[in-house]
């Protein structure tokens, strides 16, 4: 299995794309290596964003494209819409999405929501966060469900990391303000809390909120440095800059940790 580190640009600094091999952390490719064998990226990337279900990459490149690459199918696409276009005619099948919707009258309060429908409908689709409560509305226009997964529990600041058919993993606050810690939490595919990890334990101190530090800026840079993944029993939480710590997935042990 391998881990993919990608960085998004920042100030000076350009995206990066490294790989690395899970099992012994050796460097298998860089981003020179990614654009010497892609040449429609020879340019260079200027803009790099990650996306999930399936996992693809939306980059611009430095010639002024916009594009799309799909990563299990190492096809690239020379726009969103050519990519949209190709998942709703070619992606068979039902799928499931997991999404935070800010509760009503909240920014920072997250409710959890499963989307299930035709595959072609629920990842080649934009829903309108407003209208995902609205189960008419998504059967009519998605012919999709959609299903509050823990009703008595909110996301503070949450962020989805990772979701597959057996559930999803997310990051969130464990209060408001200035001074908080995170805690990682996996839910199963039934809306059951399977287990959670915090910055007081387990988890990269340097995730937890200063007094000094402002809550929207620090996740707004945050959020481009984590990446959840899943390789088997594994699951591989990564931070850019700080590092890698792997947990079982039905238990939540941390099997092993890398610095970055």
């Amino acid at each position: 299995m391998n881990v993919c580190i990608l960085s998004c640009e920042y100030k000076e600094i350009e995206p990066m794309i490294n790989v690395y091999d899970a099992a012994t952390g050796t460097q298998i490719m860089n981003t020179k290596d990614f654009t010497t064998k892609n040449t429609r990226f020879g340019a260079g990337i200027s803009q790099l964003i990650y996306e999930d279900k399936p996992p693809r990459l939306n980059i611009k490149t430095k010639d002024g494209l916009d594009q799309v690459y799909l990563i299990q199918k190492d096809t690239t696409f020379k726009s969103t819409a050519d990519y949209n276009a190709y998942a709703e005619k070619n992606l068979s099948g039902s799928a499931t999405i997991y999404t935070l919707v800010n509760e009503s009258g909240s920014t920072e309060r997250k409710v959890l929501y499963k989307i299930t429908g035709p595959a072609g409908k629920v990842f080649g689709s934009h829903i309108p966060e407003s209208m995902i409560e609205d189960g008419n509305y998504i059967m009519k226009h998605y012919q999709s469900t959609s299903r509050s997964m823990t009703p008595d529990k909110v996301y503070l600041e949450g962020e989805v990391l990772y979701f597959d058919d057996e559930g999803v993993v997310v990051l969130y606050q464990d209060q408001l303000g200035k001074k908080a810690g995170r805690l990682l939490s996996r839910i199963d595919n039934e809306g059951n809390i399977k287990w959670t990890k915090t910055t007081n334990d387990e988890l990269f101190e340097e995730l937890k909120l200063n007094e000094d530090e402002d809550p929207f800026n620090k996740m707004f840079f945050l959020r481009s440095k984590l990446k959840g993944d899943r390789g088997g029993e594994m699951f591989i939480f990564k931070v850019t800059g700080l590092g890698i710590m792997c947990f079982d997935w039905e238990t939540g042990e941390k099997i092993w940790e890398m610095e970055l």
